[in-house]
């Protein structure tokens, strides 16, 4: 179009006042106002920017209906004009895309694949996985950290094996176990599960069911999200079950393997332990065969040898006691009144006989009467004690407190010595806990680790409970409060 007919449009368009439009508005009544129910432009419902939306007007004429094409250009040259049509270009280009729905639009989370939805909730199934296993009776002294174990490890591999694409032959081998982590290399996050949770007292009926409730947790969750499953949802499907499968599988190996080796293991230290007192009563009852005519150190040989007696009768009754909480039977008490604070003396009488190079601290309130088993309570006196000289330090004392209220009575022994880390307190009562596999024999640690498991069941079994600190500072501290 020629200057000249630029010119005429331009005062034809001031003589007629010709209504001007934009073309955002797209659709036109006569009245020149925008129609109610036009349809709205694509940057308006968020499909295109706004930065793309054409910047060229329409002049309407009233009495032609003439239309004339007139660029809005902030100067005058070929320049601005020609990047003018390559924007209109483009924007007319991406909106026929929009409105066919080859446009890329942002994934919703119904879009999700299974291994999307876990990652996304991620902290929900964990939180459900925490909940479930504290519900497990050997969860009653785990943390937060302790009943979620392995599980986030747990999650993330099975999201990586999903990602991955498998082939027939490869689902195959899976199917038969050839796919499972191998022993001998670095231990996988379900194998670290597995040991975890036999080293933690519990069951392997307790371990399956927590991949049971994550199975069911994961899938309940993503099902109710999609609502309907799509072939694609379906082959997801496959690919999570034969995950979980093969995390169990593995986890079961592993737990397995590790009881073995802790029964292997406690049959050894029980050999160890029950030799040398017998070997003692051995000796003795040979010296008293030579020599009948007795002399002054007979009594002496006479009380090491039932000493050593008394000792073989202690294992035999962890042993017993261990079989019995096992089994689910419970541990025999006999209720009936008794004084806590003397209790307490003779055990810390005893405990100094036995050890004459440890000094005792004893702070014990008179009169701390309630209904408990004597015997057990002597048991779980024993035990801490012994427990305290084992992992202490010998050149500082021993403290022994007990105190009682209007409705419970506490006691507690603390020693000095190497603190415990936070993470291994949770499992400080659970049996072979302080078996030590690479510690010889005649170590003073290596010894079956069912004091501090049978303390625990003695304490629960009279409705009290067990708290232990440590730290440099402070010491190992392990209060124990007993309902009056």
């Amino acid at each position: 179009m020629g200057t000249a007919a630029y010119s005429n449009e331009k005062r034809h368009d001031r003589k007629h006042r010709g209504e001007t439009v934009n073309l955002n508005n797209m659709h036109l009544q006569k009245s020149g106002r925008p129609d109610s129910n036009r349809r709205r432009p694509a940057w308006e419902a968020g499909i295109l920017p706004t930065e793309l939306r054409p910047q060229t007007r329409l002049i309407v004429r009233p009495h032609r209906h003439q239309k004339l094409a007139r660029p809005d250009l902030p100067g005058k040259g070929l320049g601005p004009l020609l990047l003018r049509i390559v924007q209109n270009c483009l924007f007319h280009t991406l909106y026929s895309r929009a409105v066919r729905g080859s446009f890329p639009h942002p994934r919703s989370e119904s879009r999700l694949r299974l291994y999307e939805y876990i990652e996304v909730n991620r902290e929900l199934l964990l939180t459900e996985w925490e909940a479930f296993a504290a519900t497990r009776d050997s969860a009653e002294h785990m943390d937060k950290v302790a009943l979620r174990d392995h599980a986030g490890s747990l999650l993330r591999v099975i999201c990586d094996d999903l990602r991955t694409p498998q082939t027939a032959a490869e689902a195959k081998e899976k199917s038969l176990g050839n796919s499972d982590s191998p022993e001998d290399e670095q231990a996988s996050a379900a194998q670290a599960h597995g040991a975890e949770r036999a080293h933690s007292g519990f069951s392997i009926s307790e371990m399956v069911s927590e991949f049971r409730a994550l199975r069911a947790s994961i899938l309940r969750h993503w099902t109710a999200h999609k609502g309907t499953l799509s072939g694609t949802d379906l082959q997801d499907l496959m690919r999570f079950n034969e995950s979980i499968d093969q995390t169990l599988s593995e986890s079961v190996t592993r737990f397995s393997d590790s009881i073995d080796e802790s029964k292997d293991l406690f049959l050894a230290i029980l050999s160890h332990d029950l030799r040398a007192p017998l070997q003692t009563v051995l000796m003795v009852t040979e010296h008293l065969a030579s020599d009948p005519t007795g002399d002054t150190s007979q009594a002496v040989l006479v009380s090491r040898a039932a000493r050593s007696v008394t000792r073989m009768i202690d294992l035999v009754d962890d042993l017993l006691d261990f079989t019995r909480s096992r089994m689910g039977a419970g541990l025999n008490l006999t209720l009936k009144p008794a004084d806590v604070s003397t209790l307490m003396r003779d055990a810390v009488d005893e405990i100094e006989a036995a050890h004459p190079q440890w000094a005792f601290e004893a702070h014990i309130e008179p009169e701390l009467e309630s209904l408990l088993d004597p015997a057990r309570i002597r048991q779980v006196l024993a035990n801490l004690l012994s427990n305290a000289v084992h992992h202490g330090d010998s050149s500082l004392p021993v403290c022994v407190r007990a105190h009682g209220t209007a409705r419970s009575i506490i006691f507690e022994v603390a020693n000095f010595g190497p603190a415990i880390p936070a993470a291994d307190i949770a499992g400080l009562f659970s049996p072979f806990k302080r078996v030590l596999a690479d510690a010889p024999p005649t170590s003073a640690d290596h010894h079956l680790g069912l004091g501090l498991y049978i303390t625990d069941r003695i304490v629960s079994a009279h409705n009290g409970h067990i708290d232990v600190t440590s730290s440099v500072e402070d010491g190992t501290r392990f209060r124990v409060t007993l309902p009056r």
